[in-house]
């Protein structure tokens, strides 16, 4: 008889370890699926945030397209304030793909949406890098720019002045490398140039609420998270900038005629665009020189004999050109031209066509569009009066002598680009319509110019079907000068948050 074998304790550890590896299995294969399901969703989402970026992208591209050609034509002579250039542009997509549109915009404090649709002029602000070309390295021309801006200090100014200027000397109050090198950690100062706006947060006692203002989302209002107790809403960066940057030429894009130029034939040749009145002052003005004259009429009822005059001479080879120091002396002139020798001999008084304020508005935007004193391409940078902030516009009267008369004249006078006025162009409106003399001019031509070129602005691009999704924004500088549009600053704001709630975009 077989002995029984009696039951095992241990017959259902098998069926346990099976249950317990299918759990183990079933786990990992959820904590897979919802890895892979997180990871197709991140994916999913930089894949959008990549598409609302090239929205933002086609946004710059578009802007230098239209700056590329001319800005009368492709914006209406409008850059400034342009819904229908810059709002809601569409990008063409396939059916398969969700639509998108971009926006064109610069913060604006002090309008209700704090930003309008248009482009900023970087001419209207001051050029750190062409401060101390003002006086020739001293600084203190620079020093009462600086001294204008809201909440800065005489150090501050000092430290900004030390930062470019090429010796390692400190100004009273400023400071050099020795004071960067006890920081933690050390760095030298730059003593030069500065490549960017941001490069200001190295130098002594400037911070970012001073420098980008309490505005930090930058989108030119205070929103509920910003400081609201006071400060400037934009800082210094308003009236502030390293890119303005300005050429010697014609609005054809060609280098300006320079009066100065010895070669006399050439320049008679060139000055046919003034027309021959003014063409004809201008070569008698360099072979006899002028003189101050109180003449308003701009008589030229010598004109044929002093054209026959200057050709003459012209052709004997013999003369010695006289330089014009500024093209306002011009204004307000006459030259006396010898004419016969012996008992012929005579003088004739030939008077600037440019005394006449009916001639002068004829007359004085060609001369100014179209000559210069200088042969340089490049102009130290020159701040735009047709679109400098009061701010601005005050240093310039305390440089240049204007009296708060002027500054009210020409304020009202150019009207506000920014609110839909058409903008001035050129310089010669100062004085054939605000008034300002030649004089006050001759003492501001070191410092401004009538044109620019070069723009900064904001590009949001999201997606316009009204279903959610990411916002890009990019801010970026472009230099139109020459017709050839080149971004020279780029930044991505997307990290400060959409910024802006546009109206029927579903956003």
């Amino acid at each position: 008889m077989r002995r029984r074998i009696p039951p095992t304790t241990r017959r259902g550890l098998v069926l346990l370890a099976v249950l317990v590896v299918v759990v183990l299995l079933s786990l990992v294969a959820y904590r897979y699926n919802d890895l892979m399901t997180a990871e197709a969703r991140a994916a999913g989402s930089a894949v959008r945030y990549i598409q609302a970026r090239s929205f933002a992208d086609s946004g710059v591209a578009y802007t230098m397209a239209l700056l590329a050609g001319d800005p009368s034509v492709t914006l209406n002579n409008s850059p400034y304030i342009n819904p229908e250039a810059f709002s809601a542009v569409p990008i063409p997509v396939t059916d398969e793909a969700r639509p998108g549109s971009f926006w064109v915009v610069s913060p604006t404090p002090g309008v209700t949406e704090g930003y309008r649709f248009g482009l900023t002029d970087e001419g209207a602000k001051v050029n750190l890098n062409g401060l101390l070309d003002l006086d020739k390295g001293a600084g203190e021309l620079g020093k009462q720019f600086l001294m204008l801006l809201p909440n800065m200090t005489e150090e501050i100014a000092a430290a900004i002045l030390d930062w470019l200027d090429p010796d390692d000397e400190p100004r009273t109050g400023g400071a050099e490398s020795a004071t960067y090198a006890s920081m933690n950690p050390p760095y030298r100062c730059k003593n030069g140039p500065l490549d960017s706006l941001e490069e200001l947060l190295l130098v002594q006692g400037v911070t970012p609420d001073l420098l980008f203002g309490v505005d930090r989302n930058r989108n030119g209002i205070i929103d509920g998270d910003e400081p609201s107790g006071g400060g400037d809403t934009l800082g210094w960066s308003a009236y502030l900038t390293v890119y303005s940057r300005n050429v010697n030429v014609d609005p054809q894009g060609n280098q300006r005629i320079n009066l100065n130029n010895t070669d006399l034939a050439t320049l008679g040749e060139q000055l046919a665009v003034l027309g021959p009145e003014l063409g004809t002052y201008v070569m008698a003005f360099r072979l006899y020189g002028g003189k101050t004259s109180t003449d308003k009429t701009g008589q030229t009822s010598n004109q044929d004999a002093v054209t026959a005059k200057v050709q003459e001479d012209l052709a004997k080879g013999t003369a010695k050109p006289k330089k014009i120091k500024s093209i306002w002396d011009l204004i307000g002139s006459q030259v006396s031209v010898s004419i016969g020798t012996g008992r012929t001999a005579r003088n004739l008084t030939y008077y600037s066509p440019l005394n006449s304020p009916d001639k002068q508005k004829e007359l004085l935007p060609l001369l100014l569009d179209y000559c210069s004193t200088s042969d340089k391409w490049d102009l130290p940078p020159l701040i735009n009066v047709n679109t400098a902030p009061e701010t601005v516009f005050v240093a310039l009267q305390n440089i240049a002598s204007l009296t708060g008369t002027d500054l009210t004249t020409v304020l009202e006078a150019r009207g506000n680009p920014f609110a839909g006025d058409t903008p001035r162009r050129g310089l010669a409106w100062m004085v054939t319509e605000a008034g300002v003399s030649p004089t006050v001019m001759k003492a501001l031509e070191q410092f401004v110019t009538g044109n620019s070129q070069v723009y900064r602005f904001q590009v949001v691009g999201r997606f316009s079907d009204g279903k959610p999704g990411p916002t890009a924004r990019i801010e970026a500088v472009v230099d139109a000068n020459n017709g050839r549009p080149r971004v020279v600053y780029w930044r991505d704001l997307s990290e400060l948050g959409k910024g802006y709630t546009f109206t029927g975009t579903g956003q």
